[in-house]
């Protein structure tokens, strides 16, 4: 009994991967085409940033970009993926701001998640930081 339900789901595995659509058809190209994305990381965190992702996106250079959402400069990438709504963009999220001196806070508030901010107010410089301070929101 416990072949012949091995045997079954093997069946249904490889039938399964056989009849899949591959991740260059998904994207609109033959099924045997070898695709390379580049992708553009940390949209929103200057306005340079925002105008290197631009230019990468337009020239070609890039296929998709996150934005990194606690960043000062989201609003303005925010305005131009309205205007241009066929951007590949998707969200990058952080629990930490490692600069000395260009620092962000965390989208929920200062007040509201104090686990995740420092003595400045700006969510902590490392991983290790978080991992040791962070705290639930009811905590």
């Amino acid at each position: 009994m416990i072949r012949k339900i091995i045997l079954v789901a093997l069946v249904c595995c490889i039938a399964g991967v056989t009849s899949a659509q591959t991740y260059s058809e998904k994207l609109g190209f033959p099924k045997s085409a070898k695709v390379l994305i580049l992708h553009v990381d940390d949209g929103g965190m200057s306005w340079d940033s925002n105008q290197g992702v631009i230019q990468a996106m337009e020239k070609g250079v890039a296929n998709s970009v996150s934005v990194m959402m606690p960043c000062p400069w989201v609003p303005g990438f925010v305005h131009y993926l309205k205007e241009h709504p066929k951007v590949d963009a998707g969200l990058h999220l952080t629990l930490t701001s490692e600069w000395k001196d260009y620092r962000w806070d965390p989208l929920s508030g200062k007040n509201t998640t104090p686990g995740l901010v420092d003595s400045e107010g700006a969510l902590w410089a490392s991983v290790e930081d978080v991992v040791k301070n962070a705290k639930g929101l009811n905590s």
